[in-house]
């Protein structure tokens, strides 16, 4: 079995992050300008999208698709249904071809 050295100690020191004190700091015309391209970048996303619909508009158009899925299912059912012969007139001809018999003769 290998002995496990204990993990280093996590220090709480932030010496390590300041900077040198020959080091420059950063602009703050930098920053600034950081954030004016940040902002105008997402002023110019919100004014170049396109154009919302309307409440209104939305609604017609849901209108529309249900009066053409109803027209459809009626379509449909219509399709599947069978025929029934349409009742004929005495007199007229029958769809085999030939006349309707005459009673009484």
């Amino acid at each position: 079995m290998h002995a496990h050295a204990d993990p280093p100690a996590v220090t709480t020191d932030h010496a390590d992050a300041e900077l040198a004190p020959d080091e420059p700091h950063t602009p703050a015309w930098l920053t600034l300008l950081g954030g004016v391209l940040f902002l105008g970048g997402i002023v110019t996303f919100v004014a170049l999208r396109p154009p919302a619909k309307t409440a209104n508009e939305l609604q017609k158009e849901a209108v529309t698709a249900a009066n053409e899925r109803a027209a459809a299912r009626a379509a449909e059912q219509a399709a599947l249904a069978p025929a029934q012969p349409q009742p004929q007139a005495p007199g007229q001809e029958q769809p085999g071809g030939g006349a309707a018999p005459k009673r009484g003769g």
